[in-house]
């Protein structure tokens, strides 16, 4: 249902800015929940681990170091599990077409 939108749009710019925007605001949030946070889950729910890395929508590590956070000392003693969603793939067909691939035959 939340895809239902899409039908009524002209295949183009718009359309493919709705889909972006269906995902970001409703199917993330959703699977989020789901999967209580799990972010490397959900990816694999995306199938991002056949994805090539321009197409993966989860993104593992944050946008700064973290030895910029917390120092050197601290950066060997800690396992960086951030995970960042990659806006760049929301508005590639190839990333939403990668969902369904069963390979890396997506690129």
């Amino acid at each position: 249902s939340y895809f239902l939108p899409l039908k009524n749009k002209e295949q183009g710019s718009e359309q493919e800015k709705m889909l972006a925007s269906i995902f970001t605001q409703n199917i993330l949030p959703l699977l989020q929940e789901y999967f209580f946070d799990d972010w490397e889950r959900i990816g694999w729910v995306l199938n991002d681990h056949n994805k090539s890395v321009d197409n993966k929508f989860i993104h593992i590590g944050g946008d700064s170091n973290i030895s910029d956070l917390f120092g050197q000392e601290i950066q060997d003693r800690l396992s960086d599990k951030r995970f960042r969603v990659n806006k760049y793939a929301l508005n590639r067909a190839a990333a939403y077409q990668g969902i369904l691939s069963t390979s890396n035959e997506i690129s």
